[in-house]
């Protein structure tokens, strides 16, 4: 098939991808992900594939290891006066009104760390998240919640069909995911004097499943399915009531709780096809694909592309997914390459600096 074929079958995809689309928020993005859009499901060519299709663990060679750190705020201006009026706490310390006069309204918070390694198709990671959300409903009353997910992951890759030149080929993927989830929730209200906090945690496993075919070998097809067993698991915990006696807190009562909790199952698409005369590279993927996803999601739409210059010693990025209703996020991504070691750095933002904002920095080397 030539490259123009190739084109045209990759455009087909994405006009298809676009009929189905609506609106929703990425997460789970490393750096060259995040620079890409969120668009690598069909490219799956790196340890990123732990997180978007365990079957991309086919086209390690030797091994490879790679690390990364991302962050995502919704309301960019908050979060620095919210820092701001943390430094301007007065010697009376955090009473009531005081932490309620430094809770931002409206304000997410996301941070993430990714670690893996693989010797060839088997791969082990660790991905850790943090999301926090902060709400101040009047001048006396405000919320603040965190969620901290921890995975270890066990990743193993099989080629079932590797006919010559790669067309037509097709490998198969599994991740076993080792989960521990906690989270921590207050609610203060100054009017009635007290703070209510409630703190719970529970571990569980996930099976995904991945497969990757290469329809040519410059067009790629990938899906991922999260959570295609999942366990029940107890969120244990307890909540505590505590008042505020002008110098210190002291707890008024406190009472255990327990809630069940099951991931549901999550359907991701992805293409990709590589462009040998620009030496470009472009994905798309969409995410909570509604054939085999669980419950009420909409769907997100993830575009990129990546172009290597300067003899594959650079590689840039860009891409874009739905954020919200009306609204579309927009990313740019920087790679350097030298031999086999890759430090990626990734930006993005729905077209506002005061608004959203998500960065991400790694790490990798691939042998």
């Amino acid at each position: 098939m030539s490259t123009r074929q190739n084109v045209i079958l990759f455009m087909l995809f994405l006009v298809f991808l676009l009929g189905l689309t609506g609106q929703t928020l990425a997460i789970d993005m490393t750096a060259r992900s995040l620079g890409m859009g969120g668009a690598f499901t069909g490219v799956a060519d790196d340890l990123s594939t732990l997180l978007y299709n365990p079957a991309g663990l086919s086209q390690s060679k030797w091994g490879g290891l790679r690390l990364d750190a991302a962050f995502m705020t919704d309301g960019f201006d908050k979060l620095k006066d919210a820092l701001e009026a943390y430094g301007n706490v007065g010697a009376d310390g955090f009473n009531e009104q005081a932490l309620i006069d430094l809770i931002p309204d409206n304000l997410g918070l996301e941070g993430q760390v990714f670690g893996a390694v693989n010797i060839k198709s088997l791969g082990l990671g660790f991905n850790n998240r943090t999301t926090t959300d902060f709400c101040r409903e009047n001048s006396t009353s405000a919320q603040v919640s965190a969620k901290n997910i921890s995975e270890g992951i066990v990743g193993f890759s099989y080629q079932l069909l590797a006919p010559p030149l790669e067309i037509a080929s097709l490998a198969l993927g599994a991740n076993l995911k080792l989960l521990r989830a906690k989270t921590i929730d207050y609610a203060i209200d100054s009017s009635i004097g007290h703070l209510v906090e409630k703190t719970a945690s529970g571990s569980g496993f996930d099976l995904d499943l991945g497969v990757l075919a290469k329809v040519t070998p410059l067009v790629n097809v990938g899906v991922q399915l999260k959570n295609v067993l999942s366990s029940e698991y107890d969120l244990a915990g307890s909540t505590v009531v505590k008042t505020h006696d002008g110098s210190q807190w002291n707890v008024a009562a406190n009472t255990d709780f327990s809630t069940k909790i099951k991931n549901e199952r999550v359907m991701r698409v992805g293409a990709a096809v590589f462009v040998p005369v620009l030496n470009l590279t472009v994905a798309a993927d969409l995410d909570n694909f509604p054939l085999l996803t669980e419950g009420e999601r909409e769907q997100v739409l993830h575009l990129g592309v990546e172009k290597d210059i300067l003899f594959n010693g650079l590689s840039l990025r860009a891409g874009t997914f739905n954020q919200g209703k009306d609204s579309r996020y927009y990313t740019v991504g920087l790679g350097l390459n030298i031999t086999k070691l890759h430090l990626d750095l990734a930006l993005g933002s729905d077209g506002g600096f005061d608004g959203n904002l998500n960065g991400a920095l790694a790490a990798r080397i691939k042998f």
